[in-house]
C-alpha cells in the first residue's frame, strides 16, 4: 500500500503557524521599551554670589559669581559655615579687630580692587570698619553700586621701652646700660622711629641717637635693643619715638647710683 506523502502546501501552512506563534510568544515575553517624555519645563537656576569655602588662609585668590539684582535690595554678607575673621585692611597680613558670626547677613560697604575682600562693621570697636575674605563669606543684594574702597594705612598701636631700672655705678665715671624697645603695628608697614634721652633733674634732653627704619611684612610686635649706653650718676628718662606711620611713644625711667 502506497503512503500518501504530505502536501507541501500543508508544510508551508504549518512552518507559518508555528513562526507566528513563537513570534507572538516572544512579544509577551520583552518588556515594553519606555520612551522619554520631552523636557519641556526644565528650569533655570540664576547664579549666585557663593564664595569657595576654602579657609581663610587660602593663598589663591578666591573666584566669586555675582548676580545682579534690583537695586532697591540693600547688599549684605554672612558667613559661611563658621566665624569669619574680621581684620583692619584686605589680607591675611592684616591685624583682626572683629568678628562675622554666624547668622544673617550684614550691611557690606564696598570691596578692594579685585573684590577678594568686603568692607563691614566691626563688632569689637563701635565705629570701625574691617574686611572679611570673599573665600569665607556669602554676598547678597545689589552689590552693583558697592564702591571699590583704597587700603587703609596701617598704624603703630603700641611702643614699649624697658631697662634695668636701677643700675649700681660709680659716680664720676661713666656706668654702661642698653635699652630695649618694641613696636606693634596692626598691619604692613615702614616705621620710622628714634631715641631720646632726657635728665629728669632738668627736663634736659641729652641725647638723640639716629633715626632707623623698620620694616614690618605684617601686623605683629618687633622687638630691638640698643648699643650700650653710659651715664654719670643721676636719674634719666628714655623715649622710643615713632615719627612714621603715626607718631607714638613709649618711655621708662632709671637712675644710676653709687653702690
Amino acid at each position: 500500500m502506497l503512503k500518501r506523502k504530505p502536501s507541501t502546501s500543508l508544510l508551508i501552512v504549518t512552518s507559518c503557524t508555528l513562526l507566528a506563534m513563537a513570534a507572538c510568544t516572544l512579544t509577551t515575553q520583552m518588556p515594553p521599551t519606555a520612551i522619554p517624555a520631552a523636557n519641556t519645563d526644565t528650569p533655570v537656576v540664576a547664579p549666585t554670589l557663593v564664595s569657595s569655602p576654602t579657609p581663610e588662609a587660602m593663598t589663591t585668590t578666591p573666584t566669586s559669581t555675582l548676580t545682579p539684582v534690583p537695586q532697591n535690595v540693600p547688599p549684605t554678607i554672612a558667613a559661611n559655615g563658621q566665624a569669619v575673621n574680621c581684620r583692619y585692611g584686605p589680607g591675611m597680613d592684616w591685624l583682626t579687630v572683629g568678628a562675622l558670626k554666624v547668622g544673617p547677613g550684614v550691611p557690606v560697604y564696598g570691596s578692594n580692587q579685585d573684590q577678594t575682600w568686603w568692607q563691614i562693621d566691626s563688632s569689637w570697636n563701635e565705629g570701625m570698619r574691617c574686611w572679611v575674605s570673599a573665600a569665607t563669606t556669602t554676598l547678597s543684594g545689589a552689590y552693583q553700586s558697592l564702591p571699590i574702597i583704597p587700603v587703609p594705612e596701617a598704624l603703630v598701636t603700641d611702643v614699649q621701652v624697658t631697662t634695668t631700672a636701677v643700675i649700681h655705678g660709680t659716680c664720676g665715671g661713666p656706668n654702661a646700660t642698653n635699652f630695649t624697645g618694641a613696636i606693634t603695628t596692626n598691619g604692613p608697614t615702614t616705621v620710622t622711629y628714634h631715641w631720646e634721652i632726657y635728665d629728669t633733674s632738668t627736663s634736659t634732653m641729652l641725647n638723640a641717637l639716629e633715626t632707623n627704619n623698620l620694616a614690618f611684612a605684617a601686623a605683629g610686635t618687633q622687638s630691638f635693643t640698643t648699643d650700650s649706653y653710659k651715664r654719670d650718676c643721676g636719674t634719666y628718662l628714655t623715649k622710643l619715638v615713632v615719627t612714621s606711620p603715626n607718631s607714638m611713644t613709649g618711655k621708662a625711667n632709671w637712675s644710676v647710683v653709687s653702690p
